[in-house]
């Protein structure tokens, strides 16, 4: 009876099956859209639930018959984010405020939690993708949805801006901006007629949604994306891929460091206030090069330099604000943790990969300039799209994959 039981179990997420398709949607869609309504998850008291939530997913996959090897997918980006969230909390020692620094390391195991549960699901990155548009264009049609029946109300945050329910308007910018990418190549890529009424829908809404955050981050971000997605589809020279990640990479950096060259009085025009904080990030560094001053402490890197008169409690980026706070050593392992997805799309040959790395570059650029991570909604979103790219690597030369018509562009994509 046990053996027949685990031989069902193993029958629901097996490569061909149904509930395997649905297992996908639900851990990467619902993940994403549960969070949301969660104020995007950025509060504390959501991230235990969260964590467990995902751990039980992951769990449950491996029980069923997915098995441990389905994680070997997501080694290197969950034991990246495990180490960060570990330097993060050993940050406390040194930390000028050590509560703060344990606070970050605890949503950390949220992202431990949501790789693990991606990957141990994950039979190919299709439905990963499908997820992801489905609770992207869920959470933005509710947004709409509450705009059409209660009409635009002021907050003193966004102003008249869509920013439910996250509550954050370039957070929900960023979530449309990813299902916008995502169907718009899922729908370069459909293999019939049929998938293109839903994935117009799913465009139409996150695109609408996208225009009434005026977030011009997101539309910068879903505009790279788009743009990845197209170069990734016509070419699969991998020096070429390289070529284009590189660009993004160095365009990314530039505008980073553009406040030390540039008044941010200047750059205020283009950019609002982050030139300020991107200033005083990088005059901070200086102060503590190697171990930064402990996870979760810009607020008071902030307040005890800061330019103008406002309180800011991030950086308004991962990559400079992992620098200031956690040292050389911290900021490699958020790469550690983020960089595999982009390094094997590079050498991808499947049209689902192509798709899935357009909305992965987006979303890494997008962190650069937002304080994405400290919106679990969001991070979770983009990592589904980069666990989509390795998966699409481990299961596209299985011949038992649901998805043999995506396996090479090469044989008639465009």
């Amino acid at each position: 009876m046990v053996r027949h039981g685990v031989e069902q179990g193993s029958a629901l997420i097996g490569r061909r099956r149904p509930g395997a398709r649905l297992a996908q949607v639900a851990v990467a869609g619902g993940g994403v859209a549960l969070l949301s309504f969660a104020d995007g998850a950025f509060f504390q008291r959501t991230w235990p639930p969260a964590a467990l939530a995902f751990a039980a997913a992951a769990a449950l996959a491996i029980t069923l018959g997915a098995g441990l090897d389905a994680l070997r997918t997501v080694a290197v980006p969950a034991v990246g984010l495990a180490a960060f969230a570990g330097w993060q909390a050993l940050s406390a020692a040194w930390s000028l405020e050590p509560t703060s620094s344990l606070r970050e390391a605890e949503r950390g195991l949220v992202y431990v939690g949501a790789v693990l549960a991606l990957g141990a699901v994950a039979r190919g990155g299709r439905w990963l993708l499908v997820g992801v548009t489905a609770g992207g264009a869920g959470v933005a049609a509710y947004a709409l949805g509450e705009r059409a029946l209660e009409g635009a109300t002021y907050d003193p945050t966004q102003s008249y801006l869509l920013n439910a329910p996250l509550g954050y308007a370039n957070a929900l910018g960023i979530i449309a901006a990813l299902a916008l990418v995502i169907g718009l190549g899922l729908a370069v890529t459909a293999r019939s007629p049929l998938e293109l009424l839903p994935l117009g829908a799913a465009v139409a809404v996150a695109g609408t949604a996208l225009a009434l955050t005026s977030s011009r981050g997101s539309w910068a971000a879903a505009a790279i994306g788009v743009a990845t997605t197209g170069v990734f589809l016509r070419t699969s020279s991998a020096r070429l891929r390289a070529a284009w990640l590189a660009i993004q990479a160095a365009l990314l950096a530039a505008l980073l460091v553009a406040p030390l060259m540039i008044s941010p009085t200047t750059l205020e025009r283009f950019l609002s206030e982050r030139p300020y904080y991107w200033w005083t990030a990088w005059n901070a560094v200086g102060d503590r090069p190697v171990l930064g001053s402990g996870a979760g402490t810009f607020d008071l890197v902030w307040a005890a330099g800061a330019p103008i008169p406002s309180f800011v409690r991030d950086a308004h980026s991962l990559y400079l604000e992992t620098l200031v706070e956690l040292g050389p050593l911290g900021l490699g392992l958020v790469l550690l943790a983020l960089l595999p997805p982009a390094v094997v799309a590079v050498r991808s040959r499947t049209r689902i990969a192509a798709v899935a790395a357009g909305a992965y570059v987006a979303f890494l650029l997008h962190a650069g300039v937002d304080w994405d991570w400290e919106m679990p909604a969001v991070t979770v979103a983009g990592l589904a799209c980069g666990i989509a790219v390795l998966a699409e690597r481990k299961f596209s030369a299985g011949p038992t994959s649901d998805e043999k018509t995506d396996r090479t562009f090469d044989q008639g994509a465009l």
